[in-house]
């Protein structure tokens, strides 16, 4: 059981935190040089209209760059104009709007260290049902070494939220209403995975081995059968070393203000 000391009031149990600062809690999860990226679409220093970064971008744009927070210049751009996604707000909440048709956002390639350990937290909403699959964020698709993050379609009634790897290894997850949105956390290392939807325990357990050096694309699966996400993306954050108690509480709220989630 771990126990972490953040920005804000932590305890022993998985019990999101409130942070004093909440961007003050995600950069600090990046401040001894970890490797990943975030993304926050409501920050309007970070988003542009244009793949270069030199044309802001606001409420009904078309978004062609967003900016990586996390100190590492992992910016997530797209140079083809009719697919991007268009930044949208409602309820004072602000997300990127991505159309399940090819709308997408895409890194260079992020080269980290070989290793099992990666924590990844998104707050999004799948606005349809997939005819098979849909990919809501890619880490090299299913190459290997990469895992994508997705909704896939189980039976004509069941579907299932996924962290996907090389199509073999799979850590499944219950999704309930389309058009809600979740607060999804997921942590691996070399003993298994644990995914969080909403700051509950949900994902099974499962190892999805380590990540290598891969593009990571938001609303898109990146390799040979590209499966778009119909999605309103909130925020991502990706970093290469697992979390402590504390910093996935300190996450899950911070993914929760921006998505709109009531978390339990």
């Amino acid at each position: 059981m771990n126990l972490g000391i953040g920005l804000g009031v932590t305890n022993y149990l998985r019990v999101p935190t409130v942070a004093l600062d909440p961007d003050a809690a995600i950069a600090a999860l990046f401040s001894s040089g970890e490797e990943g990226a975030w993304y926050d679409p409501s920050d309007s220093t970070t988003v542009w209209q244009d793949a270069a970064g030199t044309i802001a971008a606001t409420v009904g744009d078309p978004v062609g760059r967003i900016d990586d927070k996390s100190g590492n210049g992992n910016h997530a751009t797209q140079s083809t104009s009719t697919a991007r996604p268009t930044l949208q707000s409602s309820g004072g909440l602000y997300y990127l709007d991505f159309d399940g048709v090819d709308d997408y956002l895409e890194t260079a390639t992020i080269t980290i260290p070989t290793s099992t350990d990666f924590s990844l937290g998104m707050g999004f909403t799948y606005l349809s049902l997939p005819a098979d699959v849909q990919t809501a964020l890619s880490w090299g698709g299913y190459v290997s070494n990469g895992f994508a993050f997705q909704t896939s379609k189980q039976s004509a009634t069941t579907y299932k939220i996924r962290l996907a790897r090389n199509r073999t290894t799979f850590v499944d997850g219950t999704l309930n209403n389309i058009g809600d949105p979740y607060v999804w956390t997921v942590e691996n290392s070399s003993t298994g995975a644990e995914g969080r939807k909403n700051a509950v325990s949900d994902l099974s357990s499962a190892t999805v081995t380590s990540v290598g050096s891969h593009v990571l694309s938001l609303g898109y699966r990146k390799d040979s059968n590209s499966q778009w996400a119909d999605i309103n993306l909130y925020g991502t954050v990706a970093i290469n070393r697992t979390l402590t108690a504390g910093e996935i509480g300190d996450l899950e709220s911070y993914l929760a203000t921006k998505s709109g989630v009531t978390l339990p």
